[in-house]
Formats: structure tokens, sequence, C-alpha cells
């Protein structure tokens, strides 16, 4: 059995997938292995990051252009409710 270290002083959400876990046997690769799942998850986070910019931003031009207008027909107590569901809420980044 190779040695394993594990490094779970981490980011909490790293400790359920990412844990940093390097296979001494590994070592000639440069630990490919251990790193694997560090480069995924950083790929992972990336995408979801342009992912949600690229919804905001849809969203708020689609509220400029009064696509959520239909909100308004609500009562005046349920459209002072809406918070970020305002046809007047922009999402900012």
């Amino acid at each position: 059995m190779p040695h394993l270290y594990c490094n779970l002083h981490a980011v909490p959400i790293f400790r359920l997938y990412c844990c940093n876990c390097y296979i001494s046997s590994d070592a000639k690769s440069g630990y490919r292995i251990g790193k694997s799942p560090n480069a995924a998850t950083s790929i992972s986070v990336i995408i979801a990051a342009v992912s949600l910019v690229l919804y905001q931003m849809k969203e708020n031009s689609k509220r400029a252009a009064g696509g959520r207008n239909y909100r308004f027909e609500q009562s005046a107590d349920q459209v002072a409710s809406l918070g970020h569901l305002h046809p007047d809420f922009r999402y900012v980044h």
C-alpha cells in the first residue's frame, strides 16, 4: 500500500471531494493523480462563475427590455415584497 498524504485543512468544500491526495508512487509523474481532482474542481468553479455572469447579463437585458414587467400585475403588497424578482432589480457583477 503506497503512502497517502491528504491535506484536509483546505476550504471545507474540498474536504468532500478534492482533498489533495498524493500517492508516493505517483511522484515521478509530478503527482498527476493528486492534482487532477484539484484541476477538475478549479475548472468547474471557473465554468460556474462564467455561467453565472452570463446568466446575470442575459437577465439584466431581459429586464431592461420589459420581459419581467408582468410581475407588476400583482397587488402592491406582492410587488413590494418581490425583492430580487422585482423587474427594476438589476444584477451587479
